[in-house]
Parts: C-alpha cells; structure tokens; sequence
C-alpha cells in the first residue's frame, strides 16, 4: 500500500482539506469510482466491505458508518434520524444540545468521487472562508438532497480523545483478538497481548486489557491490569488504568 501525507497550511476544519487537495485525490480516478474518508480519532473495527456495499445499493454520493448509542452519550456526537424503510438519512445534527437519536454518525463515509468535489466546489464558493465541515457544511447538505445514506454497524465504536481513552478502546481490540494471538496461563486474567519480544516474570499478575510492547519488562510480583505498556518499559510495581513508559 502507498502512502502520501498532505500538509494543510492553515485550518481547513474536517472537509476543507478535502476540497483543497481535490486535484490530488481525482487524479487518475474514475468517473464511477469511490472515495473512503475516515476520521483518526475513532476506534472502530472498520467494515469497510459492507459500508461500500450498501453504499452501492443504496446509490447516494454518500453513505455514513453509523452506530446505536446511549441517549445522553449520543449528544456529543453526530446525531441523525435514520428511515429504516429505504436507508435515507433524514435529518442529521452535529452535536446538539439535546436529545435527537440514538444513532450516532461513526466518523467513517464513502462517496462518490466526482459527485463530492461538486458539491464542495459549490459549498466553497459559497463560503467567506477556506474551511469546509464534514458535519455542519456537507452532510447536512446531502441529507436536503436526499443524497446521505446511512449503514449501521454492529461492531464496537468509541472516539480517542485523550491517552488514557486508548486503555478502554485498546479492549475492543482485544477482545476482537482473543481467539487468535492472546496470552494464557496462570498469572493471565482475561484478555492480553504481550509481545514476543517482552520479558514477563512468571509470578507477575497481568490483566485484564492489558498490551504489553515490544522489548517491556514485567518483574517479579507486579500487576498490571488496564493497561497499554509501551515499547522499551520496565515496570516493577502495579500498573492500572495507564498508558506507561516507565525506565
């Protein structure tokens, strides 16, 4: 897979980057052809295949990964209003001050390449400023168009705000994980990944949710449980609830 990094010199909020590297991301791109965009700050398991099917099926420029929340949660998200009958969205918020669904926008969309651009050429030219949102500019506009469809998802979904946010998010993946790649045995409680290359004291108590890095050293007598050890660490107490470099 090649990989290209693209720089924006000023703030161009979630879509205004987008628009300013259109030339770069149409280049040699189909008339009929797809672009994924994701946001970074989202954990989630990434059913990308059923996202472009029904994508396809529904035939909207675009279509939103979208998962079921708890009433109060759901407001600091993208809220919408889903019609289950034909997948339309029909009305989509971001972020409001109170109570509109409990289906909440995962961060994760599709479109269709040429029929974007259009749409943020359009909004661009209507705008003061260079930067475009993903969420208060574009999908709003599509849901008028009755162009936005949406795709629920069943897998885990949680935002990575903050360091200690990846302790809770780093379970989904293990538990994802534990059929396959997992540590087990008597000082092992409930999902954890050490690395092949880390050094754990068989008397030391690890887990639950618990990545230990590459070339880590557990010692004898500490517990670790809630928690992301990083590369090159030594721990020789209790670790919980923790992202941790300790040498």
């Amino acid at each position: 897979m090649k990989l290209k990094y693209l720089y924006e010199y000023e703030p161009l909020s979630t879509a205004g980057g987008l628009f300013h590297y259109r030339d770069t991301f149409q280049k040699g791109a189909a008339s009929d052809e797809n672009l994924l965009f994701l946001n970074s700050d989202v954990c989630n398991l990434y059913p990308l295949g059923e996202l472009i099917k029904t994508h396809k099926e529904r035939d909207t420029i675009g279509t939103v990964l979208c998962a079921t929340s708890e009433n109060e949660r759901s407001k600091a998200y993208g809220c919408l209003v889903l019609n289950e009958s034909n997948g339309l969205i029909e009305h989509y918020v971001e972020k409001p001050d109170t109570f509109v669904s409990e289906t909440i926008s995962c961060g994760i969309y599709v479109f269709k390449t040429s029929k974007i651009f259009s749409l943020l050429k359009e909004i661009f030219n209507q705008s003061e400023t260079s930067a475009i949102s993903m969420e208060r500019d574009v999908l709003p506009h599509l849901t008028n168009q009755n162009q936005l469809s949406g795709c629920i998802s069943s897998w885990p979904f949680a935002q990575i705000k903050s360091a200690s946010s990846a302790v809770s998010v780093s379970a989904i993946y293990l538990e994802f994980a534990k059929k396959t790649n997992l540590a087990s045995g008597p000082n092992i409680i409930g999902e954890v990944f050490i690395h092949p290359s880390a050094k754990v004291d068989s008397d030391a108590k690890i887990g639950p949710n618990v990545t230990i890095g590459p070339n880590a050293i557990v010692k004898q007598g500490a517990r670790i449980r809630n928690a992301i050890i990083l590369d090159d660490t030594t721990i020789e107490g209790s670790s919980k609830g923790t992202v941790t470099r300790l040498n």
